[in-house]
């Protein structure tokens, strides 16, 4: 479990070598797991190592279905490609070195493109929940802090990082090609002229998107991003077992060797990180790291039980004690998703847990708000705090056991 290996370009060029001019987000990720398990005689992967390759610096506004321009101002896609498979069409455009934030200013990197949308984008994004471009105005670095101030009663604007946010309003379609750095000013204008005869006839002929998705770009004032493709992790690693143990070439378990985490395999495959399931990585890492250290207990040397650790600790100790609470009504406190409270009061009655009231939480309202009552029902059912996570509601989890653990610590005999 030491992380991927994208700071190392000799790694990156040999396993995963579509993504070798492509910036990196991470730093200090140098595969050393990796390479002491290959050291130690575990087998890496096939070469063409799964990856994570987004872009989620810029991005006041929604991507999809908008025109997608690269950066010199050519149309290159059907813009409803999807989010996780850019990268496989930005590994064929040029290099391009006017960004500002960058690994390699001499060379450049691919990975830019811009997305240009008009006054329009309220009535065209293909998604609910939308802001309005004129309330995200604060955080776009064309507006200038005066001109913002004077639009909102003299209020100073703070939180504009410009080559991050990269978001730009203009006038007219030339002046957004100069803000967005657009090398060839009259490609792009040839680009969205093309675009808008294209949506009159209600045909993209050249790149097939559906019909509906095709806005014309034509009253401003008119609104680009410059995306920034970079590589958030690579996820691929050396063969194992399902206990985690690193195999070597004969696919026999190297006894001691348990490698999770990004430095396992096995577990994806395919152009980039599958976003259609949720909390992949972070349950992989769990899961596995889980069922690694309870393997490696039962080696020589170990208990063959598995000691708990953490608010799991506290489950197992309370779970232990289930008919052995004090009667009567305790508070516990622990903290949510965002660090607030979650305040709860725990009724125990002939030593078991059989009501627990939610007194305090601020918790998302669309995950770990509506994953709190299962929490509940779990916990007195299985009369512990060791169940299962609803899935992107995890912390809430964590903090609900907490509180509730903490209740139950004050109810002990």
């Amino acid at each position: 479990a030491t992380g991927d290996y994208q700071n190392t370009p000799a790694m990156v060029k040999h396993w995963c070598p579509d993504v070798e001019h492509f910036d990196k987000k991470q730093y200090q990720k140098t595969g050393d797991g990796h390479l002491l398990a290959v050291t130690a005689g575990a087998v890496m992967e096939n070469r063409g190592h799964t990856k994570m390759l987004h872009d989620f610096d810029a991005g006041l506004m929604y991507e999809e279905p908008f025109l997608y321009v690269n950066m010199k101002g050519k149309r290159f896609c059907n813009e409803f490609i999807g989010f996780v498979y850019m990268n496989d069409v930005m590994l064929h455009q040029d290099i391009y070195k006017g960004g500002k934030n960058y690994d390699n200013p001499d060379e450049g990197s691919l990975g830019w493109y811009c997305q240009i949308y008009d006054s329009g984008y309220m009535e065209h994004e293909a998604f609910d929940s939308l802001v309005p471009p004129t309330v995200m105005e604060k955080y776009m670095p064309a507006i200038s802090d005066e001109e913002y101030a004077a639009s909102h009663d003299g209020k100073p604007r703070t939180g504009v990082f410009p080559y991050l946010i990269d978001t730009w309003r203009a006038d007219t379609l030339e002046e957004l090609a100069g803000k967005l750095g657009i090398e060839d000013k009259d490609a792009f204008l040839a680009s969205v002229e093309r675009y808008n005869e294209l949506c009159e006839k209600g045909k993209d002929e050249d790149y097939g998107k559906d019909t509906k998705w095709m806005n014309a770009i034509k009253t401003p004032p008119f609104y680009g991003i410059r995306r920034h493709l970079r590589v958030s992790a690579l996820v691929s690693g050396v063969y194992t077992n399902a206990d985690g143990q690193a195999l070597d070439a004969d696919k026999k378990p190297i006894e001691g060797l348990y490698c999770v985490g990004n430095l396992g395999g096995q577990f994806y495959g395919g152009a980039d990180y599958p976003f259609h399931a949720t909390g992949l990585s972070i349950g992989r890492c769990y899961t596995f790291g889980r069922l690694a250290g309870k393997h490696a207990n039962t080696l020589p040397g170990g208990s063959g039980t598995v000691e708990e650790t953490g608010t799991t600790a506290i489950a197992a100790n309370t779970a232990a004690s289930s008919g052995k609470w004090k009667d009567g009504s305790y508070q516990g406190t622990g903290k949510g998703v965002y660090g607030d409270d979650i305040d709860v009061t725990v009724t125990i009655a002939s030593g078991k847990i059989t009501k627990i009231t939610v007194d305090k939480q601020s918790e998302s309202q669309d995950i770990g708000a509506m994953a709190l009552p299962t929490y509940i029902d779990e916990t007195i059912a299985n009369q512990s705090t060791q169940i299962d996570a609803v899935s992107g509601a995890t912390r809430t989890k964590e903090g609900f056991a907490a509180a509730v653990n903490s209740a139950l610590a004050k109810a002990s005999t």
